[in-house]
């Protein structure tokens, strides 16, 4: 032991070695900023994957053309015999399958017969053969009212194709629902918005929105769906009104020319210029009393 108390050595102690720490790496501005653009490239990326928009297409018409009749055929069995190209690469629109019917008539399959057939021979993960029991009416009613949007429509997106009638059901039925209990934010920032705005402009129920849009201070969201009506029904009185970066003016022209709820509208639109004059009235205040203070 040392002869200073203080220090406490003991010499016959095994000594644990101190660890060497390698000097850190030396990154140039260059190097750190290429870093830094990489990183948010790859983040925007899988941001627009997941906000990519469902197509919104018309319903396909279930048309079956018939191929072939063969009398030979008929009553040689009692089931009918599907037919599929097995081809790799093909989507399932382009797919062909047909269908012979047990009274030898070759066919064109049904659009079930041709979603079944491509799912046993291509299967899509998450899609099941017969569509979950949770798109039947009761049990959609309950979700719906549960507020269950998001995972209803993401739901369908996976069961059905953007053409078929069952997908334009189920996502009609949830539009409608959003739009009469004002759950707009539900549907903000997902993917399902866009789709959303298009169809309430496509049948002219815009208002609840945009009066939701003008209390919430999303003035220029307002903005972009009247400008999505007008592309939808160039018929529309406002259509002729073009925008030039003034937001009320161009509200206001929609408001008086094409709004259902008009009375509505216009006390929300009075209201809100209101309170952009108290704003304004309060930054100047604020910027005076800084310059009285210098």
């Amino acid at each position: 032991m040392s002869a200073n108390p203080v220090e406490c050595r003991h010499l016959n102690t095994e000594l644990v070695p101190t660890p060497e720490f390698a000097p850190p790496q030396k990154y140039d501005k260059l190097s750190r900023r290429w870093c830094r653009i990489k990183i948010l490239k790859e983040f925007e990326d899988k941001a627009n994957e997941k906000l990519q928009m469902p197509p919104v297409v018309k319903i396909r018409k279930d048309e079956q053309k018939v191929l072939d009749i063969d009398p030979a055929l008929q009553g040689y069995s009692d089931a009918k015999f599907v037919f599929t190209d097995i081809t790799y690469g093909l989507s399932n629109k382009e797919r062909l399958v047909v269908v012979r019917d047990p009274d030898g008539t070759l066919r064109e399959a049904s659009m079930q017969e041709h979603c079944r057939t491509s799912q046993l021979y291509v299967p899509m993960l998450g899609r099941q053969l017969t569509p979950p029991p949770m798109f039947q009416e009761e049990y959609l009613k309950l979700l719906l009212e549960q507020g269950e949007y998001k995972f209803i429509l993401d739901r369908a997106c996976v069961q059905f194709e953007p053409d078929d009638p069952e997908y334009h059901r189920i996502t009609q039925a949830t539009y409608d629902h959003i739009d009469n209990c004002h759950k707009y934010e539900t549907l903000r920032s997902t993917r399902h918005f866009g789709p959303f705005a298009f169809y309430l402009a496509w049948h002219k129920q815009i208002d609840n929105l945009i009066l939701e849009s003008i209390h919430t201070d999303r003035l220029d969201e307002a903005v972009a769906l009247i400008q999505l009506f007008h592309i939808l029904n160039p018929e529309s009185k406002s259509a002729s009104v073009a925008y030039s970066s003034q937001q009320v003016p161009f509200v206001q022209a929609y408001v008086e020319s094409d709004a259902v709820k008009k009375s509505m509208l216009e006390l929300a639109l009075q209201t809100f210029m209101e309170l952009q004059k108290q704003r304004q009235e309060v930054e100047e205040g604020i910027q005076k009393a800084h310059l009285c203070k210098v």
